[in-house]
């Protein structure tokens, strides 16, 4: 196949020797409105910290710890 025949497309991510090839994974939607429902901001506990997600007045969000 010449470079102007070659498929388009992002190259494999490759590991260090040793190390398990990093497999594509299915990323997740959540609707703002579902994960926030009525209220502005949202607590989310991650490797045992917790974080607040919350929305500014201008509708932005902000993620802080």
């Amino acid at each position: 196949m010449t470079p102007a025949n070659k498929p388009q497309g992002r190259a494999p991510e490759l590991s260090a020797p040793g190390e398990r090839p990093q497999v594509a994974q299915a990323v997740r939607t959540i609707d703002s409105q579902t994960l926030f429902g009525t209220t502005q901001q949202v607590l989310i506990a991650h490797q045992g910290e917790t974080y607040k997600l919350q929305i500014t007045r201008q509708g932005k969000l902000i993620l802080t710890k």
